[in-house]
């Protein structure tokens, strides 16, 4: 016979619970002067932990209140930004994680075009440029840099681990796809184009030749671009899904 299980008398008030909350790091690449830069989106915190520093948007959950839709609400709330759909990344549960208290955190993360981001940027809503050193599943966390506004050495509680696990993500996906994000934010595009956004993302750890023989049988050719100096480009397009 199975042993006997002893009842379990405790009520539920008797179980301690931790406060919930929700990150989210939002992803882009600017196409600024031509060359492209990869950017975090970072919002100056209002609340009174770390108040007047830059984060990435987050909020406690609600009573009741799902979690894409605490998500929503936190991107458009705190950042002015709304139609995105972000993915569920990790739960992150470390008990010493914020000095505030008990805070089990379930953190998001999303690649989106520029255009999609920029009519939210302003004083309080900025895009923090982002270095990639490596293959962060091998090396972790600390081959992503973030170079905060206003001087901030680093993100608030583990917040940095948040986004390191998000560029991960996101270069996994960059290895299995072209451009799975449509971040080149164009119909058109050449092979340099896109290549540019990839060595961004996966730190160059591709070698351009064995980059164009894995996506361009994945791609649309469309004919080419003239060029002021040397030969014309082939352009391409993202094959139809």
């Amino acid at each position: 016979m199975p042993p006997t299980q002893p009842s379990d008398q405790a009520s539920w008030e008797d179980y301690p619970r931790p406060s919930l909350a929700v990150d989210v790091a939002v992803l882009t690449v600017e196409h600024a002067a031509e060359q492209p830069g990869l950017g975090l989106l970072v919002i100056r915190r209002a609340t009174s932990a770390h108040q007047g520093n830059w984060d990435i948007p987050g909020a406690f959950v609600r009573d009741r209140e799902r979690l894409d839709d605490a998500v929503a609400r936190v991107l458009r709330d705190k950042a002015g930004v709304t139609g995105l759909a972000p993915r569920q990344l990790g739960v992150f549960d470390d008990p010493d994680r914020d000095d505030r208290g008990w805070v089990v955190s379930v953190a998001y993360t999303v690649a989106v075009p520029f255009g999609r981001l920029q009519p939210a940027l302003g004083k309080d809503v900025r895009l923090a440029p982002v270095r990639v050193h490596g293959d962060i599943s091998r090396t972790g966390a600390s081959a992503v840099s973030v170079t905060l506004p206003s001087g901030q050495k680093r993100l608030p509680f583990d917040h940095q681990e948040i986004v390191g696990r998000a560029v991960a993500d996101l270069q996994k996906r960059y290895r299995e796809a072209p451009d799975p994000d449509r971040l080149v934010e164009s119909d058109e595009f050449t092979l340099t184009e896109l290549y540019a956004i990839h060595s961004l993302i996966t730190a160059g750890e591709e070698h351009r030749d064995t980059f164009r023989r894995r996506v361009e049988p994945r791609l649309s050719e469309l004919g080419v671009r003239r060029l002021a100096v040397g030969r014309p480009a082939k352009l391409y397009t993202f094959e139809r899904d």
